[in-house]
C-alpha cells in the first residue's frame, strides 16, 4: 500500500503488472518476444512504406518528363496546323488578289472567314515592313497591334517556328507564313489561344493536371488555364507560380514546371501528379502488411513459433527486396511468390513491380547507350567499350584500330530530299556498314549526325586499311530509296593504338583528325600522321610563341632583298 501511495494510480497499475510478469517466465518471455516482434513488424513496415513513397515519387519524375514532352509537342502540332492553315490562306489566289489590289474590305471578310475555320482567334495581314493592314480579334484589334509588332520580326527570323505572346493576360500561340506572287507581298500572322481546351486535352490524353501561370509585364500573377480547382489556383497565385509540390484533397501533387518562351510577359506551364494516386495501388498492400503484423503477434501470443518465424521471415526477404530495388537491383527474384496466403500476395505484388521497374530501367539504358535510329550502338557506349578493349595496358592487349567515317554531302541530300530520306540513308548505311564488320569482337557505332566509327581489335593499320576499302568500295553501290537513286561516298580517317595515340579518347580524336583530313584531300580513306594534326600541341605553341613575339617585337630582320620594278634587277 505505501509503494502504490508513492508511485500514484498509473505507477500502482505498473507495479502490479510487473509482479504479475515477474511470476511467470512464461508470461515474461512471451511479452518480450512481442514487444521485439513488434519491433521488427513495425521496422519493416517502415522501410517498405518509405520504398513505396520513393519509388512513387522516381516514378512521377519519369512520368512528368514524359508529360513534359508530350505538352511541348502538342504545341508544335498547333503551331504545325496554324502554319499549315496561314499558308493556305497565303497560296489563295483569290486572297493574293485583293490584297495586290488594296481590297480591304475583302480582305478583312477572307481574314475571319479563314481564322474561323480553323480556329484561329486572330488573323492579321502584314505589310512587307511587318505594320499591320488587316487584324481579326477575338476582342479589341487594339490590344494586339503592339503585340505584333513584337511577335512578327521574330516570326520572320525562324519562320517555321512559333511564338507565344501574352494579351490580355491570355497566353497566344503565333506562326507566320511569307505571302508571295511571286515577290513577297506581305506576312499572313495567325494567333490560337493556349485555352482550357488545350489543357482539358492533355488532362483527358495523360490524366495530368495542367496550370498556366502567366506573369504580365507589370509583375502581376494570375493562371487564366488549369484544370485544378480554384482553391488550388489561389495557391498557385499566391506563391506567385514557383511551385514545388502544393496539397490538396487528394494529397500531395508534384509539379513540373516548363517555361515558354514568350513576349509582353512570362508564361510556364506547371504539370502537376499526385503522389496518392500513385501509393493507392499499395494501400492495399500495407493493410496485408499491417494484418500479417498483428497475426504474428497473436501467434506469437500463443506461443506458435514456428508460425510466427513463417511471418517473421518473408517480412524480411520483402524487406531485403525493398532495399535491393532501392539500389537498383532487379534481377533478384521475389521470394516466397509461391505461397498462397496473404504474404504470397504481396510477394508478387512486389516482384510484378520489381519486374516492372526492371524493364523501365533497361529501356533507360538502351536509349542511353543505343542510338534509336540506326540501331547501333552511340558514341557513349563506343567510348566504353573502346576504354575497356586498352585496359589491360601496353604489351598485353591486342592492337586496335579505330575507324572514323563521315558521308560526303549528307547536308545537302537532307536539303533537297528531306529529313525522312535522310533518315533512312543513315539506315541503309548503318546496315552495310554492320554487314561488313561481323566479327563479335568488333564494333559498329553511330557517333552522330552522319558521323560512324569502327572498332577493330586485333587489327593493325594494313588491315584497317583494308576494312576501310571495302567499306568504300560498298558505298560506291548507289543506294535505291524511294525511287531516288543516291550516289556515296565518304571519309574515313584511321588511328591505330598503341602506335598513334596513348588513351580512348586521344585514339578517337585523332581517327577524327585522319577522318577530317581524308575528306580534304579527297583520299577516301586515310591514316592518322603527326603532320596533318594542325591543332597539336606543339603547333599550339609555336602559334603561341610567335604572337608573342609580333606583340613584343622580337622579330629579326636578317634578309631583305631588293629588286627593281623595271628590268627585275637587284
Amino acid at each position: 500500500h505505501r509503494q502504490c501511495a508513492r508511485c500514484g494510480p498509473a505507477g500502482g497499475v505498473g507495479a502490479l503488472m510487473w509482479r504479475i510478469l515477474g511470476r511467470s517466465l512464461i508470461l515474461r518471455l512471451v511479452g518480450v518476444s512481442l514487444l521485439l516482434l513488434l519491433i521488427v513488424q513495425l521496422a519493416g513496415f517502415a522501410v517498405v512504406r518509405a520504398g513505396i513513397e520513393r519509388n512513387a515519387r522516381s516514378q512521377i519524375a519519369r512520368q512528368l518528363d514524359v508529360d513534359e514532352n508530350v505538352w511541348l509537342r502538342l504545341l508544335e502540332q498547333n503551331a504545325e496546323r496554324l502554319r499549315q492553315g496561314s499558308a493556305l490562306l497565303a497560296a489563295d489566289y483569290g486572297f493574293r488578289s485583293a490584297v495586290h489590289s488594296g481590297d480591304e474590305e475583302t480582305i478583312q471578310s477572307v481574314l475571319e472567314n479563314h481564322g474561323e475555320r480553323i480556329g484561329a482567334a486572330a488573323t492579321a495581314l502584314l505589310d512587307t515592313n511587318m505594320a499591320y493592314r488587316a487584324l481579326t480579334a477575338p476582342s479589341s484589334a487594339q490590344a494586339f497591334i503592339p503585340t505584333l509588332g513584337q511577335v512578327a520580326p521574330q516570326l520572320a527570323r525562324s519562320p517555321q517556328g512559333s511564338q507565344i505572346a501574352v494579351v490580355g493576360g491570355v497566353p497566344y500561340q503565333f506562326v507566320m507564313v511569307p505571302m508571295r506572287a511571286p515577290v513577297l507581298m506581305g506576312w499572313v500572322l495567325m494567333g490560337f489561344p493556349l485555352d482550357q481546351a488545350l489543357a482539358d486535352e492533355m488532362r483527358r490524353l495523360l490524366s495530368v493536371q495542367v496550370a498556366l501561370v502567366v506573369q504580365e509585364s507589370d509583375g502581376r500573377v494570375t493562371v487564366p488555364v488549369s484544370t485544378l480547382p480554384a482553391t488550388l489556383r489561389d495557391q498557385i497565385v499566391a506563391q506567385g507560380g514557383q511551385v514545388g509540390e502544393i496539397d490538396s484533397p487528394d494529397g500531395v501533387l508534384l509539379s513540373r514546371s516548363s517555361p515558354l518562351p514568350s513576349v509582353n510577359g512570362q508564361v510556364q506551364a506547371l504539370l502537376l501528379r499526385s503522389v496518392g494516386a500513385v501509393v493507392a495501388p499499395y494501400r492495399q498492400l500495407q493493410l496485408l502488411l499491417a494484418f500479417i503484423t498483428a497475426g504474428g503477434v497473436l501467434l506469437f501470443a500463443l506461443g506458435s513459433g514456428l508460425m510466427a518465424q513463417r511471418v517473421i521471415t518473408p517480412l524480411q526477404s520483402l524487406m531485403r527486396a525493398t532495399q535491393r530495388l532501392s539500389r537498383g537491383e532487379y534481377d533478384t527474384p521475389m521470394e516466397h511468390t509461391r505461397r498462397q496466403d496473404e504474404i504470397g500476395r504481396l510477394a508478387r505484388s512486389f516482384d510484378r513491380m520489381r519486374v516492372d521497374i526492371g524493364a523501365q530501367q533497361k529501356e533507360i539504358m538502351r536509349l542511353a547507350y543505343w542510338d534509336r535510329l540506326t540501331g547501333l550502338p552511340n558514341r557513349e557506349r563506343f567510348r566504353e567499350t573502346l576504354v575497356r578493349a586498352l585496359e589491360p595496358g601496353a604489351g598485353q592487349a591486342p592492337p586496335v584500330s579505330v575507324l572514323t567515317l563521315d558521308l560526303d554531302r549528307f547536308k545537302h541530300v537532307n536539303d533537297v530530299m528531306g529529313y525522312a530520306f535522310g533518315d533512312r540513308l543513315l539506315q541503309a548505311v548503318a546496315q552495310r556498314m554492320a554487314d561488313l564488320v561481323t566479327s563479335p569482337d568488333d564494333m559498329v557505332a553511330r557517333l552522330g549526325g552522319n558521323e560512324f566509327a569502327v572498332l577493330l581489335r586485333g587489327a593493325e593499320a594494313p588491315g584497317a586499311l583494308a576494312v576501310a576499302q571495302q567499306i568504300l568500295t560498298s558505298l560506291e553501290q548507289p543506294l535505291a530509296l524511294q525511287d531516288q537513286t543516291v550516289d556515296l561516298s565518304a571519309g574515313i580517317g584511321i588511328a591505330c593504338w598503341p602506335g598513334d595515340a596513348e588513351d580512348a579518347d586521344m585514339l578517337l580524336s585523332r581517327s577524327e583528325i585522319a577522318m577530317y583530313a581524308a575528306k580534304r584531300k579527297l583520299s577516301g580513306a586515310l591514316r592518322y600522321d603527326a603532320a596533318i594534326d594542325s591543332s597539336s600541341a606543339q603547333n599550339l605553341s609555336l602559334l603561341t610563341e610567335l604572337r608573342r613575339a609580333v606583340d613584343r617585337n622580337e622579330l629579326r630582320l636578317y634578309l631583305q632583298p631588293k629588286v627593281r620594278l623595271h628590268g627585275k634587277r637587284g
